[in-house]
């Protein structure tokens, strides 16, 4: 808690770049991507060396009937 998972971005040609990512699980840092896919969907791409990279796609909760219907 207390941690910031994403800091430093600018908006720059469709995305925001430049940022650092952060992952929560295991505390480590990486240089990032957010791209807004739609209305419902941020793409979150982090890197380390510019080499190993992985996605991740966050969804608006209220874009996910089954969990909303449970609050």
């Amino acid at each position: 808690l207390g941690n910031p998972m994403i800091w430093g971005f600018a908006y720059h040609q469709s995305a925001w770049r430049g940022g650092t990512l952060r992952n929560p699980e295991d505390g480590r840092r990486y240089s990032g991507t957010i791209t807004l896919v739609d209305g419902d969907r941020l793409e979150l791409q982090g890197c380390a060396a510019r080499i190993f990279c992985r996605r991740q796609t966050w969804r608006r909760l209220s874009s996910l009937p089954h969990i909303v219907d449970q609050f």
